[in-house]
């Protein structure tokens, strides 16, 4: 099978599809994992602006004062989240997902993120909440589609 674009080849797998890691040519290269359609990619993206927008009003310092930052934010983290797989970040356990990902949005977000101190808790916990968001949006789309692990 080949992706909408091109004649890339688009590998399709269970395994990739039940655990979330989906990839599109848009966020990430194609080798990641299979395509979805944009418009899965904005539902993705929208829950994790929700998230975002929870965290902010709970008094996260780190999740975007703006509506912009926040789906700035919110592309990095799916970029990120997209590439656990790749760069071998067991996705069956959860704090490792966490602290890689608060690294990730550190990395994205600080000029010096060698100097992020005591912020990390806030990076983690908005890291929480994406993630919460990222497998809420993937569990409801396989189950929606009735398959199952």
């Amino acid at each position: 099978m080949t992706s909408p674009q091109g004649n890339v080849p688009i590998a399709r797998s269970n395994e990739t599809r039940l655990t979330g890691f989906a990839a599109d040519s848009i966020l990430t290269s194609e080798r990641d994992a299979p395509l979805f359609k944009p418009a899965k990619d904005e539902e993705v993206l929208t829950a994790l602006v929700a998230a975002l927008t929870r965290a902010f009003d709970d008094g996260s310092p780190v999740s975007g004062q703006s509506l912009e930052r926040r789906r700035d934010i919110a592309l990095a983290a799916l970029r990120r989240i997209r590439s656990f797989r790749r760069r071998r970040v067991p996705n069956d356990d959860r704090s490792s997902c966490i602290r890689d990902l608060a690294k990730g949005l550190v990395d994205y977000l600080e000029a010096t993120p060698d100097l992020v101190g005591p912020l990390m808790k806030d990076y983690q916990f908005v890291a929480n909440r994406l993630l919460d968001a990222y497998q809420t949006v993937m569990t409801l789309d396989v189950s929606s589609r009735g398959e199952s692990g």
